[in-house]
């Protein structure tokens, strides 16, 4: 959005295959009703998004306002939104070629503004795809997790599709001309992670640091401060080393041990500039070289000062009773996700460490009980050990202990999902905050 801030995600649900009907909880607010493009069969597209209202009086039932644009039908007294899916004439083909021959690759394709993934496809073993899209303007790309090992993806493509217009996008894989190889390792307190003093080829055997399984993610950089860095791929550290190699080709990246993959307690550096020109590679940031061999970098993870402890409820006073959910730290500009970590379903506490940050402390919308909606995230500073959370609705922070509240939705939305002959279609609803 406008604002850099990620969208909210209120609620979501399925429709039913039988019938297309769907019914989703909501409190009161105004929000935006659509589908999920990942869920959209093959070959259609998504209906037009709907701004909905919801109103709760002091006194009398809750009022759902549909704009008079929207398609509806009445059912028991009920009004219910259409949702309309249409079959898609316009999108983007090409050809994904490794040398001389095709490719068999998955091709993504996102908002150019939201980021919202719209849709994909696998190319044909001649290299070739074809994506349907609804008009607008879309990054094409292709997905890092499908590409032969040593090829370097392509940087994504953006294309403009109008309602009847393919365009043609077509990618060439190039064998990486570099290798950045290293460690992540959590050392102890006899390690100098300023110096390289560790013999990488002794890592395993070495009982100062800990390997540390995670995701090491490459990125292409942001060109300003309100936009998120492109991510490209990412690879595993190994778990009895720490090690990782990560193919390059020239440019300009960013590499970053991604905090949402650390085990419970640890946190990652800043991430790395990785400048590569041919076969050669610079790196600068918070590392140390190998003793053996400068060419491996050593990346160190370190250990949380700060411990959040809180707890899911639903109700208030003497009713408030924990509930199972998830916890999700997240980044509260950017919206990536750092950690994580499922509250007791007996009693609803949670516990979570953090580093020196702010952070947007939220239920996951997918968590949420049946019914149930969740407040605005909590805005959450750690510094040193100590943890301070700004005052919000539905939020309580009292005696080092933040409590959540869930709410019970008051007004529910409903509706069918139909193709354009009214045959009920099977896809994920999601109601999103329309200010967002």
């Amino acid at each position: 959005d406008a604002q850099g801030q990620y969208t909210i995600l209120a609620n979501g649900t399925s429709s039913d295959p039988s019938n297309g009907f769907f019914s989703i909880g909501c409190n009161a607010g105004t929000f935006r009703v659509d589908t999920d493009p990942g869920s959209v069969p093959p070959g259609f597209l998504p209906p037009e998004a709907v701004v909905v209202s919801v109103e709760v009086p002091d006194a009398g039932d809750p009022v759902l306002t549909i704009p008079d644009t929207a398609t509806t039908e009445t059912e028991g007294g009920e009004t219910r939104l259409i949702l309309e899916l249409r079959q898609a004439a316009g999108g983007v083909s090409g050809t994904v070629t490794l040398g001389s021959g095709g490719a068999f690759v998955f091709v993504e394709v996102e908002d150019a503004n939201s980021r919202q993934w719209m849709g994909g496809g696998q190319t044909s073993f001649d290299g070739t795809y074809f994506v349907p899209l609804p008009p607008g303007t879309f990054d094409v790309k292709l997905s890092p997790y499908s590409l032969p090992y040593g090829t370097v993806a392509p940087a994504p493509q953006r294309v403009t599709v109008s309602d009847s217009t393919i365009s043609g996008v077509d990618f060439a894989l190039s064998q990486a001309g570099a290798i950045l190889e290293g460690f992540v390792l959590l050392p102890d307190d006899t390690i100098n992670t300023d110096a390289p003093g560790l013999d990488c080829s002794a890592i395993a055997s070495n009982t100062n640091v800990r390997p540390v399984p995670c995701s090491v993610d490459l990125l292409i950089p942001s060109q300003n401060d309100n936009t998120p860095s492109t991510w490209l791929t990412a690879v595993f550290a190994d778990p009895f080393t720490g090690r990782f190699a990560l193919p390059l080709g020239d440019g300009t990246y960013e590499v970053n041990v991604f905090g949402g993959s650390l085990p419970p307690g640890m946190l990652p550096p800043a991430p790395l500039t990785v400048v590569v020109s041919g076969d050669s590679v610079t790196v600068s940031g918070e590392y140390a070289d190998c003793s053996d061999d400068a060419a491996k970098k050593l990346i160190f993870v370190t250990g949380g000062a700060a411990t959040l402890r809180g707890r899911v409820v639903a109700g208030t006073g003497l009713d408030a009773k924990g509930s199972g959910a998830f916890i999700e730290v997240i980044d509260p500009t950017e919206g990536h996700f750092f950690t994580g970590a499922p509250t007791n379903p007996l009693d609803g506490t949670f516990e979570l460490t953090l580093g020196e940050r702010s952070y947007d402390v939220r239920v996951s919308p997918f968590s949420l009980p049946p019914g149930m909606i969740a407040p605005a995230p909590a805005r959450v500073s750690a510094t040193g050990s100590t943890i301070s959370v700004e005052a919000a609705d539905g939020v309580d922070f009292t005696g080092d202990f933040l409590t959540i509240t869930l709410q019970t939705a008051s007004r529910s939305i409903s509706g069918t999902v139909t193709d354009s002959s009214s045959n009920p279609m099977s896809v994920s609803i999601q109601v999103l905050d329309a200010q967002g």
